[in-house]
């Protein structure tokens, strides 16, 4: 009996030095495990601030590229509509040429045909 329990005691002695140290090395990594864990959610909370940052950066963008966008149409709009006046206004202003040289050539052609007629 005395081997065996001495066998026991041993077995039981190095079972119980196996699971200090197993306890010990869990601790330690669960406490890293937990440091590492604390040290990703911390990342994790700053990137989400960068992330809903950036969509509102993102956001103010859009609306200033779609005002900047509606300000160019209008501006074209503008444009568009001046050049249609511009070109009305030269085109009466060419038949307003073009007649008022049509009644002078008539005008001097009448003059010259009276003057024709006197001569005569």
């Amino acid at each position: 009996h005395t081997s065996r329990t001495e066998h026991l005691l041993t077995s039981l002695s190095e079972l119980c030095d196996i699971m200090k140290e197993k306890l010990l090395t869990t601790s330690l990594d669960e406490v890293r495990r937990r440091d590492h864990v604390e040290e990703v959610r911390e990342e994790q909370k700053e990137a989400d601030k960068m992330i809903i940052q950036l969509q509102q950066e993102l956001m103010e963008t859009k609306k200033q590229l779609s005002k900047e966008i509606e300000q160019r149409e209008n501006i074209k709009k503008c444009v568009v509509s001046e050049i249609r006046t511009v070109d009305k206004l030269a085109k009466e202003t060419q038949r307003r040429i073009e007649d008022d040289t049509t009644k002078h050539e008539t005008q001097n052609q009448q003059n010259y045909d009276n003057k024709k007629i006197k001569l005569r």
